[in-house]
């Protein structure tokens, strides 16, 4: 898909993200079978809510509402700056949750890998998101892998002895990194429906060879 792929004049819900290859969502999928198995056996599996694997990515930066003249700029700035970045290697990492395994509402793979060229990228990202109307991003950027969430419904007592088991998992078994290139980045549409999240690339973006700055 070219750079100057978007032209719907609608706001749109949008994200810039890693794309993940598929041998990374079988083995995602595998991870999150695992611990299912794990939670079915003390009978909590129903406790979280698991990520379809097709829309599991590496966020860079998540936008929200924007409009179709912000889109544009945000893609011409992103088709600009990934001629000079580079691809590098990251992993999969080990298995975490926010804000942590005692009150578990987030079930994450980590990464690992270049950090540093990672952490550049990110930061592009998020220089070219503020320059089109966007506030700067309160949280660190913390990269990780989305597995699952907790389900609104779940109770107290069930989701602390969910995290309880992720945390023995994350220690006693964790699964061997898997490694993994990143040559691109994409720019993405989030169409909330009824049977959940629909993710449409708005536009790929591919590395040059050049130093990230």
């Amino acid at each position: 898909m070219s750079a100057a792929a978007t032209t719907d004049p609608r706001d749109r819900r949008t994200f810039v993200a890693v794309e993940l290859p598929a041998e990374v969502k079988h083995a995602i999928a595998a991870e999150q079978a695992r611990v299912q198995a794990a939670l079915a056996g003390q009978g909590i599996a129903s406790t979280l809510r698991w990520s379809p694997v097709d829309n599991i990515h590496l966020t860079l930066r998540f936008l929200g509402d924007t409009t179709s003249a912000q889109q544009r700029r945000l893609i011409d700035g992103l088709a600009s700056a990934a001629r000079v970045w580079s691809p590098f290697a990251l992993s999969t990492g080990g298995l975490g949750c926010f804000p942590n395994c005692r009150a578990p509402r987030v079930v994450w793979l980590g990464v690992a890998g270049d950090m540093a060229a990672l952490a550049a990228i990110q930061s592009e990202v998020e220089r070219l998101a503020q320059a089109i109307g966007f506030a700067a991003e309160e949280r660190a950027f913390s990269p990780h892998l989305t597995l699952a969430r907790a389900r609104r419904e779940a109770s107290r007592p069930a989701l602390q002895e969910t995290g309880r088991v992720l945390a023995v998992l994350a220690v006693d078994d964790t699964p061997p990194a898997l490694p993994f290139n990143v040559d691109h980045v994409v720019y993405f549409h989030s169409d909330l429906r009824a049977g959940g999240s629909v993710y449409t690339p708005l536009a790929v973006l591919p590395f040059g060879r050049g130093p990230i700055t």
